[in-house]
């Protein structure tokens, strides 16, 4: 269509940083190196201090005011389970993170094996794909707060 601008692509010409030079993708891999390292030193920590009788851990807001539980309600509890490889643990404290860490590690292991970039860029979740997250956020803080015997073992 005549006057519409080009469709971008990820295999294009970098954009123009703002002094005007082209990007070669430094600074991304940068962000995306410190973001690992500081994953790495929370896993690190929550390996060595569970969150359990720890005062230093946050205290979810939402379940302290309802007295339900949140989507993430037990998310550090199956962090700490995880760096430990209690797998099952880890689902028994937040079934949903356990799934959502493992859908990221096969996102991840499916670009390395087709040999794309790893670094996984937001602008590529669709608007649908995250839709179905929130959705399933929703769903997922519902079902958790039923009493009802099939649900309730997903509260923490």
């Amino acid at each position: 269509m005549e006057g519409s601008p080009p469709e971008e692509s990820w295999d294009a010409v970098p954009p123009l940083l703002n002094n005007g030079e082209r990007s070669n993708g430094r600074s991304r891999r940068g962000m995306w190196l410190a973001a690992a390292l500081l994953a790495l030193l929370v896993l690190t920590g929550l390996h060595a201090f569970p969150p359990e009788g720890q005062a230093f851990y946050p205290v979810c807001g939402f379940h302290s005011w309802t007295g339900l539980h949140c989507p993430g309600c037990g998310s550090l509890r199956a962090m700490h389970h995880l760096a430990h490889g209690r797998i099952v643990a880890a689902a028994d404290s937040n079934l949903l993170l356990v799934v959502g860490v493992a859908a990221m590690g096969l996102r991840i292991l499916g670009r390395w094996l087709r040999d794309r970039p790893v670094w996984i860029r937001w602008a590529e979740v669709s608007p649908r794909c995250l839709g179905w997250m929130v959705a399933c956020l929703i769903v997922f803080g519902i079902l958790r707060n039923l009493p009802v015997f099939p649900f309730s073992w997903l509260a923490p």
